[in-house]
């Protein structure tokens, strides 16, 4: 029993104007979203159709898009009714997810957000507003967030250095190219993979024999030690000639130490 088989069966037995919605479309959408236990539609109001395993959010006139011969709620719908249920980094991932995914833009995202109203749509703007295009994981925008909820100048998202021939030499997951200072996220398989290490290693030897300072980070530093990646983010942009500070304590909110 397949995710989408799953899905499917209950959409056999749903309402003719149910469509699948929240974190079933973002998951169908191959976006980033957290786990949710039910399968998420909105329905019509006054309709009694309610099976166990999913969760029912009475809508009238949903939009819906066809994707994979599946009724599903736009990218952009999806992300502004998830801002009732995702706290702000979430949000954002998602976002992020979706414009990669080339669903939506995101310009698209802020116009979306803009129009909504209600308790949430508050959290949907800020978060709207935090996406940004060619972010490539989930981890990559929890450090972006990180540094930008401290008051720290934003990096750039997967900057390029070309060669001679104006050609991709490297590509960076956060970058600050005027400063020469690179922040780089080590997942599972930069471990796993003798390629990927070697990659890495030459990578980081290229660029600091041209000047780079290259700041590497993994899992346990966003989730235990986020403090610490601050300091050491902040002692290479002073070492670069920056005089940012962590000046904002937003980020001890979404990044409490565990």
């Amino acid at each position: 029993m397949t995710f989408e088989l799953r899905v499917d069966a209950f959409l056999h037995r749903a309402p003719t104007r149910a469509v699948v919605s929240r974190h079933t479309a973002a998951t169908l959408l191959d976006a980033i979203v957290p786990h949710s236990g039910t399968v998420h539609f909105n329905g019509p109001a006054g309709s009694r159709w309610r099976p166990a395993g999913t969760t029912i959010h009475r809508r009238q006139d949903t939009p819906w898009v066809l994707h994979n011969h599946r009724p599903v709620t736009p990218a952009a719908c999806t992300f502004t009714e998830l801002a009732e249920d995702l706290e702000l980094v979430d949000l954002v991932v998602l976002g992020d997810s979706l414009v990669r995914r080339k669903h939506v833009s995101c310009e698209g995202l802020v116009a979306a957000a803009a129009d909504g109203s209600g308790r949430h749509a508050i959290r949907a703007r800020t978060a709207a507003g935090l996406v940004r295009a060619r972010v490539e994981s989930a981890k990559e925008t929890r450090t972006r967030l990180l540094l930008v909820f401290a008051g720290l100048p934003e990096p750039e998202c997967n900057y390029r250095i070309l060669d001679e021939h104006g050609r991709e030499k490297w590509r960076l997951d956060l970058a600050y190219p005027a400063l020469k200072v690179a922040i780089e996220y080590d997942g599972d398989h930069h471990f796993d993979s003798a390629e990927q290490r070697q990659k890495d290693r030459l990578r980081r030897e290229w660029l600091m024999a041209h000047g780079w300072q290259v700041i590497t980070i993994v899992a346990t530093d966003l989730w235990r030690r986020p403090g610490q990646v601050l300091d050491r983010v902040v002692q290479a942009l002073a070492a670069a000639g920056s005089k940012a500070r962590v000046c904002r304590l937003a980020w001890q909110e979404h990044f409490p130490v565990r």
